[in-house]
């Protein structure tokens, strides 16, 4: 199995600019690097889990790093970046990367809105959206469509017009534990200015407190001593402080709680026979639940242990059974055995030194091999491991030039190298939690945890009782999830549904003219750039397959299949591409939102930065009004009616200023709800659209090989106007697509078809000025860089030191470093420090 773990240059960014990073893939046992995977994916969703960004990254000698370039218009808050290997996907997408970033907004905009909700009686809510121009003043007297995404099957299209005040309102009923994240989408309807934007709601819950109980090892039994945790969380789904008694049927109070870490927490209790007991919990907020405790055995065994850094002092905790001779201890990390032993006595203790750094799980097992208790345990191994960084100054001055030395000591004569990666950033601008996941935290704790591990960083600052007593309520908790250990005992590894990704591929189905039906069948694919030529034979179920194939993004291929006879070579069938498959994504449950946003003096050092950082801040202009009639959008307008939307070739051209597949241009138009496989849904539709490129209905997958610059125009239709172009009544609604002259669509037998599949991305390097040339080191433009420098590959040979340069940029202030990286034999690295640039 693999693992991943992404090193990005800083935990927010601002629109316009670009996440840079660098994936670390290894090995799920040991970190070591040395994976097969040749191929990552990195994706960026928002707030309603829709996708953003997705790009493929290719191992170049040895390195998975790459970009996520921001697009200027973003909405502002947070959005997170998920990023995995196929193969990885057999462990389930809970194992893939994931991470919460913000994204600021920091460009002058012609039109601002905010929303407040307030309570209304039975359970319903108001929201008020309040729109201004960029003067502050309100925008009045124009058309808002709101569509409500509240969690349910459909969503609620609302249209409202703003009134002197600027505002708009209505009520709405929030749905309770909706799947999704429920959010409002806002946009102008029939106004010389466009806007449209999202607004993310607090999801509904059930209860405003929940808390679990843990017993150690996993049962309770009767009248043997057992350690019971808990962990407490809000409706927000992140941690809450507790407290509490528990009690027995008789409302007696047998002990006491209280939360010690992070909702966490850990009370003892002598189960007895016939009893039952409840928890009573408050909150801060003076909430207050009952919770029954788990039943407990009457006969059974469970593993008790501690952990003394030096040796695992491990114990057979027991009732009314004889563990001893037919009982063995197990002990795994991840899929690696570390020794199975026949239990010999309820006490042992074990020493430390044995163990990898990271989880280990102890099992009990049965005479029959089956797993009746485990229990977690992390062994810490002298954190970050030892990599030097010496500056060659104390202070540096504007543009000046820095050289780190880094350097790994020279333990045995065996050649030893280390791969890392570096990002230096100004302290004014980003902030730099170190509370947050880091590599270390990451590939050694929460890539193995299921589900969100709040403030991973917090257990590896120091190695004191305190916060090892922390990590230690955290493996009583949070479970072990990778694996099952019964299955794997009785039936093994379950076979693989995804393979390791080594070369690219594309594959079909060719489906044949019946006179050629029985007959295998060449097929060829050709690119130009790069030049690419293969070819391959059709299967007896008429499947094609080019694999081994290296090609970047935006890599277009045209496929042929053709027969040969003794007349000419004539078209024999038709090509259908198989569809590349994503699994889906959601961030509830798993990376709750706790990212914020630039506040006080970040926030104005960042409004600075913008006008020089990343291509220059955006200036919107006063709007400037001509006096003239669009005959082709009045005429559109006309021919389809007020019940549909148009969007003809200016406004899609406006929208995807590059050339984009149709069915993606489909997705993001307003007035599209959502997509289910090959079925398009509009709003206030009830049913599936139906769809007409040229006259000729299609489905969205039919669309694959048309760009938005082959479309002339594109009219949504819903209502009663869609019952005059439907073919079945219009009750989902008509799509209607027209092409431009030249690009008519023809859906027939030609044999050759085009495809431009996801390939990977181009390298790009993050730009360091050269202040080595004085013209550079003596211009007026400022550098105001908040990445000072971004290197994703630096190779460290132990014994040696390894030179790292860049410049500094123009203002005072002090910069951190961060240096990740993992060595050929699995340890993993990680340094911070400081650098000073004062005045000149």
């Amino acid at each position: 199995m693999e693992k991943l773990y992404l090193h990005l240059d800083r935990n927010t960014y601002f629109t316009g600019g670009t996440i840079w990073f660098r994936a670390y893939l290894v090995r799920a046992s040991g970190n070591m690097p040395d994976v097969l995977s040749n191929f990552i994916y990195v994706e960026l969703f928002d707030k309603a889990d829709s996708l953003v960004s997705r790009i493929k990254i290719k191992k170049t000698d040895g390195v998975f790093s790459g970009n996520i370039k921001l697009a200027q218009d973003m909405a502002e808050g947070s959005y997170f970046i998920r990023a995995y290997s196929t193969w990885m996907l057999n462990a389930g997408t809970d194992y893939a990367f994931h991470k919460g970033i913000y994204i600021g907004n920091l460009q002058t905009h012609r039109i601002s809105s905010k929303i407040e909700i307030g309570e209304r009686e039975a359970g319903k809510k108001t929201a008020t959206i309040y729109f201004a121009d960029k003067k502050g003043e309100p925008v009045t007297d124009t058309r808002i469509k709101c569509t409500l995404h509240l969690g349910g099957s459909k969503a609620e299209v609302l249209t409202r017009k703003t009134g002197e005040d600027g505002k708009v309102s209505f009520d709405f009923v929030p749905e309770k534990d909706a799947y999704s994240h429920p959010f409002i989408e806002v946009a102008f309807e029939g106004s010389s200015a466009e806007y449209s934007t999202k607004f993310f709601l607090d999801r509904e819950p059930e209860e405003k407190l929940d808390v679990k109980f843990f017993p150690e090892g996993g049962d309770l039994i009767d009248g043997v001593g057992n350690r019971v945790a808990f962990k407490a969380i809000g409706a927000d789904g992140l941690s809450k402080n507790v407290w509490g008694i528990v009690l027995n049927s008789k409302n007696d109070t047998v002990t006491t709680l209280s939360s010690q870490h992070l909702g966490m927490g850990a009370f003892y209790l002598l189960p007895e026979t016939g009893e039952e007991y409840r928890a009573e919990i408050w909150d801060a907020d003076n909430n207050v639940a009952n919770f029954k405790l788990p039943r407990h055995l009457e006969k059974g065994a469970a593993l008790s242990l501690v952990n003394n850094r030096k040796a695992i002092l491990l114990n057979v905790r027991q009732q009314n059974m004889e563990t001893v001779g037919s009982y063995y201890i197990m002990a795994h990390a991840g899929e690696k055995l570390i020794f199975t032993q026949k239990l010999e006595d309820t006490f042992y203790k074990i020493p430390t030194a044995i163990f990898p750094e990271g989880i280990v799980n102890f099992v009990l097992l049965n005479e029959k091999k089956q797993a009746v208790s485990s229990r977690l345990v992390f062994i810490k191994k002298g954190m970050n491991a030892n990599l030097l960084v010496q500056p060659d100054k104390e202070n540096y001055k504007r543009r000046e030039l820095v050289s780190l030395a880094l350097s790994l000591p020279q333990e045995d004569t065996i050649a030893y190298e280390g791969s890392f990666s570096l990002t230096v950033t100004d302290d004014l601008v980003v902030d730099v939690d170190s509370l947050y996941d880091n590599i270390y935290s990451n590939l050694l704790l929460t890539s193995d945890l299921s589900g969100y591990v709040e403030n991973p960083g917090a257990y590896f600052l120091d190695d004191a009782n305190s916060t090892n007593f922390n990590l230690d309520l955290l493996m009583l908790t949070q479970g072990w999830k990778r694996f099952d250990v019964n299955e794997l005992l009785q039936r093994g590894l379950p076979p693989a549904k995804y393979f390791l990704e080594l070369g690219q591929a594309i594959s079909g189905k060719y489906e044949k003219m019946l006179m050629h039906r029985n007959k295998t069948t060449e097929i060829t694919a050709l690119a130009v750039d790069p030049f690419i030529s293969v070819s391959a034979y059709t299967d007896e179920n008429s499947s094609f397959l080019f694999n081994e194939l290296d090609f970047p993004d935006s890599t277009v291929f045209t496929v042929q299949a053709q027969r040969f006879t003794n007349i000419k070579q004539e078209p024999a069938g038709l090509i259908q591409f198989d569809k590349d498959t994503f699994p889906s994504f959601r961030h509830w449950g798993i990376v709750p939102e706790e990212t914020e946003g630039f506040k006080g003096t970040a926030l104005k050092n960042a409004t600075e930065r913008v006008y020089y950082e990343d291509g220059g801040k955006m200036i919107v202009l006063d709007e400037i009004s001509v006096e003239a009639t669009d005959k082709t959008k009045h005429a559109l307008e006309k021919e389809y009616g007020l019940s549909g939307s148009v969007f003809d070739e200016e406004r899609i051209s406006k929208f995807f200023p590059t050339p984009r597949l149709l069915d993606a241009v489909i997705r993001t138009l307003p007035g599209v709800s959502r997509i289910e496989g090959s079925n398009v849904y509009l709003s206030r539709g009830n049913g599936p659209a139906e769809i007409q490129v040229d006259g000729m209905e299609q489905s969205l997958d039919d669309l694959r090989d048309l760009y938005s610059d082959n479309i002339d125009h594109i009219a949504l239709i819903v209502g009663a106007g869609a019952a005059v172009y439907s073919r079945k009544g219009g009750g989902g609604g008509v799509i209607i697509i027209n092409l431009k002259v030249g690009g008519a669509f023809k859906y027939e037998l030609k044999g050759v078809k085009k495809i431009m599949p996801l390939g990977y991305q181009k390298p790009v390097e993050f730009y360091v000025p050269r202040y080595e040339i004085d013209s550079v080191r003596l211009a007026k433009q400022p550098d105001m860089r908040s990445t000072v420098y971004w290197n994703p590959n630096i190779s460290v040979q132990a014994g040696e030191e390894t030179p790292v340069r860049f410049y500094t940029a123009d203002p005072s202030t002090s910069y951190t470093y961060i240096i990740e990286g993992v060595g050929e034999d699995g340890r993993i690295y990680r340094s911070v420090g400081k650098l000073r640039r004062e005045e000149d």
